[in-house]
C-alpha cells in the first residue's frame, strides 16, 4: 500500500513537472515571438536593416561569428582577408536586400508590370555579375565593398521604392501572410554552432526564419535564414 501511494505521488510529481516545463517553454517562445514583432516593426519604420543590426542584435562574440559565417557562405572565399567592418557592411547589405524583397512582396499593391520590368533590369545589372566566374575570388575588403556590397546596395535602392510601409499589418498584408507557403526548414544546427550552443528560439516572419537567443534576460537577434528555396 505504501509502495503504491509512493508511485502515485511520483507520477503526480512527474506530470506536474512536465506541465510546468511545457508552460515555461511556451512563455519563453512567446517572448521570442514578441521580440520578432518588434524587429519587424522597427524594420518597417526605417526600411534599413542596419538599424536592426545596431539596436537588436546579439553582443560579441556571437555577432561577429554570425557575420563571418554568413559572408563566408555568400562569397565562397576559402581564406579571405576581409576586415570586420567590411564584413559587416556586406552582411547588412545582403540582409537589407532580403528584407526589402520580402517587404515588397507582402506590401506592394501598385502596377506589377512596372515593378517586374524594373526588377529584371536591376537583376541583370547588379545580381547576375555577382554570379559570374569573373567576380571570384574576392579576397580583399576593397573587393568585397565594390563587387559584393555595392551591388546589394544598388538592388536595395530599387526594391525600397516598391515597399508600401503603410500596408504593413493591414488586412492586405495579413491575407498575403496567410497564403505564404514555406519550402525550406529552419537551419537550427547551423545557427546553434554560431550561437556556441546557446538555446536557439526560431520565429517565422514573412519570408524569414528569425533566430533569437537570451542575453541578460532579454531576447536578441542572432541570425536569419530563408523560409523558401531560391
Amino acid at each position: 500500500m505504501i509502495v503504491r501511494s509512493s508511485n502515485i505521488l511520483l507520477l503526480a510529481f512527474l506530470v506536474l513537472t512536465t506541465a510546468q516545463t511545457a508552460r515555461a517553454a511556451e512563455l519563453t517562445q512567446k517572448a521570442a515571438e514578441e521580440e520578432a514583432d518588434r524587429v519587424m516593426r522597427r524594420f518597417y519604420e526605417t526600411l534599413d536593416f542596419a538599424v536592426i543590426y545596431r539596436e537588436m542584435y546579439v553582443s560579441e562574440p556571437l555577432k561577429s561569428r554570425e557575420v563571418r559565417a554568413t559572408v563566408r557562405g555568400s562569397v565562397g572565399a576559402s581564406a579571405p582577408t576581409f576586415d570586420l567592418a567590411a564584413r559587416e557592411r556586406a552582411y547588412i547589405a545582403k540582409r537589407n536586400f532580403d528584407f526589402l524583397v520580402s517587404a515588397q512582396g507582402f506590401t506592394y499593391d501598385g502596377d506589377k508590370e512596372t515593378f517586374k520590368k524594373g526588377a529584371e533590369q536591376q537583376l541583370r545589372l547588379y545580381f547576375m555579375p555577382m554570379l559570374s566566374p569573373a567576380n571570384s575570388p574576392i579576397l580583399t575588403s576593397e573587393g568585397l565593398d565594390s563587387r559584393f556590397t555595392a551591388n546589394w546596395n544598388h538592388l536595395s535602392e530599387f526594391w525600397r521604392k516598391f515597399v508600401v510601409k503603410e500596408n504593413f499589418e493591414t488586412d492586405l498584408y495579413r491575407k498575403r501572410i496567410s497564403l505564404f507557403q514555406e519550402s525550406r526548414p529552419p537551419e537550427r544546427d547551423f545557427v546553434k554552432q554560431i550561437g556556441l550552443g546557446k538555446e536557439i528560439y526560431v520565429v517565422r516572419r514573412e519570408r524569414h526564419y528569425l533566430y533569437f537567443v537570451e542575453e541578460n534576460k532579454k531576447f536578441r537577434m542572432l541570425s536569419v535564414t530563408p523560409r523558401v528555396q531560391d
